[in-house]
This record gives C-alpha cells, structure tokens and sequence, in this order.
C-alpha cells in the first residue's frame, strides 16, 4: 500500500482549508457590507457573495475583504480609545 497523495486528494484537503478559513472571514463581514468588498475589489456583490460561500477564488475579493475588516477595526479601536 502506498501512501502517496495524488493530485485530486491534494486538492480536497486544500478546497476544505480554504472553505474552513472563508467561513471564519464570512462571520467576520457585518451584514450590508458585501456592496463595501464589492465595490473596493471591482466587482459585483455576487461575486463576493460566491467567493465568501467557497464557490470561487478571486484574491482581489480577499484583499478587499481583509481591507474593509481592517478598516472596521481600526475605527473601532479609534472609537473605544475615544471613549476611555
């Protein structure tokens, strides 16, 4: 019995990563914010919508989405730092 990898379970193992690590950035997007990561990555909302669903690969959608999360972080800190 061999214990080689081919190409095809290579690829399963890697679909699953990528779709575990999406659904964690997915949760991460506030509601209404699609249109944002659309808008910024020079796409449509349908498109962020399938790449968040693990239907499609597009690393201008990613960047664009670890952009607007960062964004929102940032403001966020501002906004407490002002409060404290």
């Amino acid at each position: 019995m061999s214990f080689v990898i081919t190409n095809f379970e290579r690829f399963k193992v890697n679909k699953n990563n990528k779709i575990m690590e999406r659904s964690e950035l997915k949760a991460k997007v506030p509601h209404g914010y699609g249109k944002k990561i659309a808008n910024k990555a020079g796409v449509t909302k349908q498109a962020v919508s399938q790449f968040l669903n693990g239907k499609n690969d597009n690393v201008d959608i990613e960047i664009a989405t670890l952009e607007v999360l960062a964004e929102l972080s940032e403001k966020k800190n501002n906004l407490l730092a002002r409060i404290s």
